[in-house]
């Protein structure tokens, strides 16, 4: 009981020992004691032998009464509710009242006393042993420390042990049924092997870019809490509850009825290793496929995902025209004096002009068509990938310089065109697929295409207007400006081609062949990350040194275009108004009478234009062969040159050292037959 008496005292060092465990507490006995007799030296030795049992019931009840505190959790509260049991009905209840009432009788002796006490007492050593090694444990690690120890062959502790883990892994197997069956963790004392934390919420998962609600709303504990017996299905049953709490979050919790869905087994220690794993096995296939179907049945996930293609990574062609037809002189302003509201209205009226022409089987798509945003993003494509990558700086000064459009009389600053994406609006559950994230990254894809698209629309507009110079006879002084405009049309044709037709295209089929096979979210989480990671890299957009370089190449082609632009408009031939007339006239005029009067009036007109491209062409001559032209074509044949130089350079060895198959690629298209590597340094134009 450890009650002190005339004979047995406790010892000193139980108060003054600060390295003692506790609750350690041990007996001595008083030889002397004043006012009664010496014991016998033989009933002391005794004693002695017994007295170890009093200090471990000691011990006992001061640790039981110590982990029954509220801070110490569940599985320390029913542990030490374990031990009080063993302790009140082996030794109080029975064994001391036995002997009390021998005692008064006058039938007990010492030896007698320790006869029968003797196998209590081996009880009390063991569990003082057991409780001595999860002195400091609580949760899942005490749990896993008991189950872990082992009897060594004495059938009293095997027993003991038993006894103790069945009744501690209660509260543990309660807490694990929940979370694998309804997808909810009731642990105030962060005893689970899942940690819950409160601040990611689902609606951060669209709002922010490093929201990481699957990974970091719920993960395993990172210390020894995962019982080791349960470690091997460590993440089976962290991917279970997760699986069910997103169904909870939309309101489905009715689809975990047992009767109808899934029949849930209570889990217990008892139930052996083969049968808890059929459990968990079960739980995570019936929660598997329902949050897939969700995603995929419900909530139209595949859909979603072409309305994506379709115009994020313009598949849809038309929508690239119709939108820059309608956008393009608003896009072409800085993007301080854009109207975003403009833009998004003119985006809504080229998507609905799609819509409106798609067939049956594009318009189940484009249902969801009023999710696409316009966003204005107020900085470069790579230092949005500055952003996103926490790279530092910008564009080395040190790599050559492009033309800037400043010097043609354009304003400094970001344009619309550079500035201009995507956004795509969804809500929860789609968020955890479509996350803002992924949006991010599809927002990169798409303003690196919907640039080089542009600068390769720019560049056929050139050829357009070259083609009203057809008949000047300016082809042998035209001819540097011709072949630089080829040159760059081809470049960016074929990279284009490249990112739409090798990228793009190749890896979405990929894509949708892997999400037709999926069993479990995590698998399609993992396919469109892959998807969008193989996309970024493939399109150059992971390596910074070639998309410096790719960035300066597309700059030069696009002021090269714009310069051309003025330059055509400045010496267009007027001729639109005199055509008119003619035809006004030719439509007015009555032919059998007055034929012959109108071939007179057409020659005249015919003679006329003769003079006009004579004098025209003389005029263009002069402009082309002055030397402000000629050092303008001269600065960006320099230019084009260096900065393709630079790229193939970079571009071949980096196929070369990284073995990587996208890079080899993209070399053959651009350099099929070996030109371009060749004429980089032996090239020179001639003016």
């Amino acid at each position: 009981m450890g009650f002190e008496g005339n004979y047995i005292r406790i010892s000193q060092s139980s108060y003054n020992n600060e390295t003692a465990a506790p609750h350690e507490m041990s007996f001595v006995i008083r030889p002397d004691p004043p006012g009664y007799p010496c014991p016998d030296p033989l009933l002391i030795q005794l004693v002695y032998r017994i007295l170890p049992s009093c200090s471990a019931a000691t011990y006992l009840r001061r640790y039981c009464a110590s982990r029954s505190r509220y801070e110490f959790g569940r599985v320390s509260h029913a542990f030490a509710a374990a031990i009080s049991t063993i302790l009140d009905s082996c030794v109080y209840t029975d064994v001391v009242s036995n002997l009390d009432r021998r005692l008064q009788e006058g039938s007990l002796s010492a030896q007698e006393l320790w006869a029968e006490a003797r196998d209590d007492a081996r009880k009390l050593e063991i569990l003082k042993s057991i409780a001595e090694e999860v002195e400091e444990l609580s949760g899942g690690h005490l749990l896993g420390v008991l189950i872990a120890s082992s009897g060594g062959g004495d059938s009293h502790m095997t027993e003991i042990l038993d006894y103790l883990t069945s009744r501690a892994s209660l509260p543990y197997y309660e807490m694990l049924t929940t979370w694998i069956h309804g997808g909810e963790i009731d642990d105030p004392h962060q005893e689970f092997m899942v940690f819950v934390e409160r601040d990611v919420t689902k609606d951060l998962v669209g709002q922010r870019y490093d929201a990481d609600y699957w990974g970091g709303r719920y993960r395993l504990q990172e210390d020894n809490r995962v019982p080791f017996f349960l470690k091997e299905y460590a993440q089976t049953i962290l991917s279970v509850g997760k699986y069910l709490n997103v169904m909870r979050e939309c309101g489905m919790s009715h689809t975990f009825d047992p009767i109808v869905d899934h029949v849930r087994p209570a889990l217990s220690y008892g139930m052996g290793h083969v049968k808890l794993r059929d459990a968990i096995d079960s739980a995570f296939q019936f929660a598997a496929s329902k949050l897939l179907d969700l995603l995929i049945r419900n909530e139209q996930l595949i859909d979603h995902l072409q309305i994506i293609k379709r115009y994020f990574l313009l598949d849809q062609g038309d929508f690239f025209v119709q939108f820059l037809d309608l956008a393009g002189n608003e896009l072409e302003q800085n993007v301080s004096q854009l109207s975003e509201g403009r833009i998004q209205s003119l985006l809504s009226i080229s998507i609905q002009a799609i819509h409106a022409s798609s067939s049956s089987h594009l318009l189940s798509l484009d249902r969801h068509w009023d999710y696409i945003l316009c966003d204005l993003i107020p900085y470069s494509l790579i230092e949005h990938l500055d952003a996103v990558h926490s790279f530092s700086g910008g564009i080395s000064a040190a790599l050559p310089v492009t033309p800037s459009r400043s010097l043609y009389g354009q304003q400094e600053g970001l344009k619309g065109i550079e500035a201009f994406a995507l956004d795509y609006h969804v809500e929860w559950p789609l968020s955890l697929i479509l996350s803002k994230k992924s949006i991010i990254k599809y927002q990169l894809i798409f303003r690196h295409l919907f640039y080089a698209k542009y600068v390769e629309r720019r560049l056929f507009s050139t050829w357009l207007d070259h083609q009203s110079f057809k008949e000047l006879d300016l082809r042998s002084v035209l001819g540097a400006t011709y072949c630089l405009r080829q040159r760059m049309l081809h470049f960016m044709q074929n990279f284009v081609y490249y990112m739409m037709f090798e990228v793009n295209e190749p890896l979405w089929h990929k894509l949708m062949e892997k999400l037709a096979e999926v069993k479990t979210v995590d698998e399609l989480m993992k396919c469109h990350d892959n998807f969008q990671d193989r996309v970024l890299n493939e399109c150059l957009l992971s390596n910074r040194e070639l998309l410096n370089s790719l960035t300066k190449l597309m700059s030069t082609c696009l002021t090269f275009s714009e310069q051309m632009e003025r330059f055509a408009k400045a010496t267009k031939l007027e001729e639109e108004y005199i055509q008119y007339a003619t035809e006004e006239r030719a439509k007015r005029s009555n032919y059998g009478r007055a034929q012959k009067k109108l071939n007179q009036r057409l020659m005249i007109d015919k003679e006329l234009r003769d003079q006009r491209v004579r004098d025209h062409t003389a005029r263009m001559k002069k402009e082309v062969l002055s030397d402000p032209y000629r050092r303008m074509i001269n600065k960006f044949v320099e230019v084009f040159d260096s900065n393709l130089s630079k790229f193939m350079t970079q571009l071949l060895e980096d196929s070369r050292i990284q073995n990587h198959s996208h890079l080899t690629n993209l070399c053959t298209r651009l350099d099929y037959n070996g030109f371009v590597t060749r004429s980089m340094n032996e090239r020179k134009y001639n003016f």
